[in-house]
């Protein structure tokens, strides 16, 4: 792909979701932090704690104390994930923020085509996910049944199997400080639907490196009627 964007001369910011991760944090840094170094553009990689409950954020503030690049945020209490998303995003001041979650489900291997992506003119960078082995039979059916209803019943159209392992430009981050500040989101929605350009990539979630899913079979139903009143004429 030919560069519209000389990267070398801008930022790159992660926004990471934490709640309860202390067996996998590690291992998402020693995973993501060679990535980041090898770009050769600056970067920042921050971690925003929700609310938890175990030694996550002890982690995250050993991990900022060791690395200059490693910045924390931390929740009075559990506001969950889109929470948790935003508040990086208001946070961060990167030319190009990628948000992913702390579970490694989220190859970090993906990072340089995000980037290949944002120097082609990109502003909004839609993750497919092609495949979820660790979510089961189940969650996948929910999955897909979610985005069959919320197309439906909204004017806007939703990319299939779309993550909140995502990719904006600062523009696009602008608009979301903004602007969306209802308080039950749907950012992966406000993202595909902002306007600009986007690409669409895939991917093969892996599997959790540690721990288990934050969202339980009646959680993700109250966000998913949640977002379908919110973002849909319903």
């Amino acid at each position: 792909m030919k560069s519209m964007i000389d990267l070398g001369t801008k930022k790159l910011s992660v926004v990471v979701s934490v709640f309860n991760e202390e067996g996998v944090l590690q291992k998402f840094y020693d995973a993501v932090k060679p990535c980041l170094d090898g770009l050769k553009m600056n970067y920042g990689l921050m971690f925003v704690d929700d609310g938890s409950n175990d030694s996550s954020l002890d982690i995250i503030r050993g991990l900022a104390g060791s690395d200059s690049h490693v910045e924390g945020i931390s929740f009075s209490k559990n506001f969950g994930h889109e929470a948790a998303m935003l508040a990086g995003i208001d946070r961060a001041d990167g030319d190009f923020i990628i948000c992913m979650d702390a579970d490694l489900q989220h190859p970090v291997e993906q990072i340089p085509r995000m980037l290949e992506s944002f120097a082609g003119g990109a502003d909004v960078i839609s993750m497919i996910r092609t495949s979820n082995k660790d979510a089961g039979v189940i969650k996948n059916n929910t999955s897909s049944g979610f985005y069959f209803i919320i197309n439906a019943l909204s004017e806007n159209e939703m990319d299939k199997n779309a993550s909140d392992f995502f990719g904006i430009s600062k523009r696009v981050a602008e608009i979301l400080r903004t602007d969306y500040r209802e308080r039950v989101r749907f950012i992966r929605g406000y993202i595909q639907n902002v306007g600009f350009r986007k690409d669409k990539l895939e991917y093969k979630a892996a599997d959790r490196a540690a721990g288990k899913s934050k969202y339980s079979l009646s959680r993700l139903f109250r966000f998913s009627m949640n977002t379908i009143i919110c973002f849909s004429d319903a």
